[in-house]
């Protein structure tokens, strides 16, 4: 499902799905600037990716209950070179904001040490030695958003 494809199934009236993954990745540096920490990258190669998999999780057709942990697979099918990553997901009923909503759930450090993370997703948007980031959005019939963020340190040319 295309992002057209995509935002017509939802009806769409508010931002495009292209620019809810924009205000993600800034809001995410917004993040990493308040830690002092450099900017990410946004990588379209790696959004790509990304919103294949928000899209197959929005279509409700993904039955395969292991492609949760293969996001190294659908890194690796990008061909980009990294010396380490990470991916978060998060599902959410229609907001207003989703970008906003989104960034704020993966930033709930208290959420997370309380469901037992030991690791929060907040600890790893601000990382220092990550360098890019894919982000991927799509929108069910239902106006439910489906996101999903890879985020990366590319291994240098040498």
């Amino acid at each position: 499902m295309s992002q057209d494809t995509n935002a017509a199934a939802g009806a769409d009236t508010g931002p495009s799905l292209k620019a809810v993954e924009e205000k993600v990745a800034e809001l995410i540096n917004d993040y990493r600037k308040s830690k002092d920490k450099p900017p990410l990258a946004l990588d379209e190669r790696l959004s790509v990716v990304c919103r294949q998999y928000s899209e197959l999780r929005a279509s409700g057709t993904d039955t395969d209950p292991y492609r949760v942990s293969k996001f190294a697979e659908r890194f690796d099918a990008t061909g980009v070179p990294r010396v380490n990553a990470y991916e978060i997901k998060y599902d959410l009923e229609g907001k207003d904001d989703p970008a906003a909503t989104v960034v704020a759930e993966w930033l709930n450090e208290a959420k997370e040490r309380a469901a037992g993370l030991f690791n929060t997703t907040a600890q790893f948007l601000a990382r220092s030695s990550d360098t890019h980031i894919g982000v991927g959005a799509a929108k069910d019939a239902k106006g439910k958003y489906y996101f999903t963020a890879l985020i990366f340190q590319e291994t240098p040319a040498p």
